[in-house]
């Protein structure tokens, strides 16, 4: 008789573990989950294509959008103030665009970046434009010139 509860124990105490490891997984598994969806947008060029968004990504308001600092490219060609938003902020507050583009003409670099992480008070996407200004390319010296709210 003492051998049967013992053996009772044994596999309580198994069964215990089994749920034991199994609650810690999944709390793991909630912890580290990204949620990608797809979504259709308009590119830079014109033309539509199909991204992968990542749901966790901070999304754009209506109030991140309107507070945006562009440059005045008057003042940036006189040696302007350096307060403007740059392409590195915006990376790290809303992560990289889903679509982008970088060009340069007649020495001037610039970049293109469409986000579609937005609040749906914003429209389908936020189309931001940067030139460099200190000309390496650095993503902080990219400085937010135009900005435009899209629907699709």
């Amino acid at each position: 008789m003492e051998k049967r509860e013992s053996g009772k124990k044994l596999w309580i105490w198994f069964f215990a573990a089994i749920i034991f490891f199994a609650a810690i997984y999944v709390v793991w598994s909630i912890l580290n989950a990204t949620e990608i969806k797809t979504e259709k947008i308009t590119g830079l060029n014109g033309q539509t294509k199909v991204v992968q968004i990542n749901e966790n990504t901070r999304k754009w308001t209506e109030n991140n959008y309107n507070s945006l600092s562009m440059a005045n490219v008057t003042d940036l060609l006189f040696g302007g103030s350096s307060s403007y938003e740059t392409y590195g902020d915006i990376v790290k507050r809303f992560g990289k665009p889903a679509d982008s583009e970088s060009m340069e003409t007649n020495g001037m670099k610039a970049k293109e970046g469409v986000w579609v992480n937005v609040d749906s008070d914003l429209g389908d996407q936020v189309d931001l434009t940067f030139v460099d200004v200190k000309g390496n390319s650095d993503v902080d010296n990219y400085v937010l010139i135009a900005k435009k709210q899209a629907d699709q």
